[in-house]
């Protein structure tokens, strides 16, 4: 339990709810994880072994996502969608 400053004046235990699901850890699926590092996470061997590619190594932003995944999808939809009407972004909001 981390500790707090001592100009808090609230009580540090747990919830009810946090002890619970202490007590159920590992038989039950937490959807409130948002920390991919924390959720337990196997990766397969395929992902590990793309991240050593050296072009992983230089970031290069582009506005309407990666051309190499825009062409990845377009390919995966049999041409029907162009990488070209293809935009990518990490979420929603975002987009």
């Amino acid at each position: 339990m981390p500790s707090f400053s001592s100009r808090v004046q609230w009580g540090t235990e747990r919830s009810r709810i946090a002890r619970a699901l202490a007590a159920r850890h590992g038989s039950i699926l937490d959807l409130t994880q948002s920390n991919p590092t924390d959720a337990g996470l196997s990766y397969p061997p395929s992902l590990i072994e793309a991240l050593a590619d050296l072009r992983a190594l230089r970031y290069e932003p582009t506005p309407l996502g990666l051309s190499l995944a825009r062409e990845s999808i377009s390919e995966y939809y049999g041409g029907a969608v162009t990488s070209e009407h293809l935009i990518l972004t990490a979420s929603t909001s975002e987009a």
